[in-house]
Parts: structure tokens; C-alpha cells; sequence
């Protein structure tokens, strides 16, 4: 009889070690899933810093990047849109930029 109280007491143990590791991988990768979605979801702005080219994380005031492009040297449609603030998504962000710069 105490085998199998034994035996009983080790199978319990491993089910429940299973399912917290279960549950915590799951945990995980549903954050992950979060991150990811939330950097896809996440905006920049391209903008002139000092009639240069930068780019700006929605909720600050200093850019993150300011690049040697001079805004100037743009044509002038770029100019506009570029003094107004170019909402552009994280995904699009450096293709955006290859744009200027090429």
C-alpha cells in the first residue's frame, strides 16, 4: 500500500511540475507576442532637428537619430512634408530613410 501512495505521490509531483512549466512557457511567449506586436504597432516620426534630417520617437521632444542629410538639399515637396512630421511605423522606418538619403 505505501508503493502505491508513493507511486501516486511522484506521478502527482511530475503533473503538476508539466503544467507550471507549461504554464510558464505560454506566460512567455504570450509577452513576446505582446513585444512584437506593439513594435510593429509602434511610430516615428521623421522630421527636421536643426535643417537636418532626424528622426523622433513619438513621445519625446529630442530626436533619436539625426542624420547628415540636410533637409534643404531635399526638394521641396519633401521639404513640406518633412517641416510637418512624417508618421511612419516601425517596419517601415529604415526604408523611409533610404529614401532620403539614396
Amino acid at each position: 500500500m505505501k508503493k502505491h501512495i508513493i507511486i501516486i505521490s511522484f506521478i502527482i509531483a511530475i503533473s503538476v511540475t508539466f503544467t507550471a512549466v507549461t504554464v510558464a512557457n505560454t506566460e512567455k511567449n504570450a509577452t513576446q507576442n505582446e513585444t512584437a506586436a506593439e513594435e510593429y504597432e509602434k511610430f516615428y516620426i521623421i522630421s527636421d532637428y536643426c535643417g537636418r534630417l532626424a528622426v523622433f520617437d513619438t513621445s519625446t521632444e529630442m530626436p533619436l537619430e539625426i542624420y547628415d542629410i540636410f533637409t534643404s538639399s531635399l526638394p521641396e515637396t519633401d521639404i513640406k512634408e518633412i517641416e510637418a512630421g512624417i508618421p511612419v511605423r516601425a517596419t517601415e522606418l529604415q526604408k523611409k530613410i533610404e529614401e532620403y538619403t539614396s
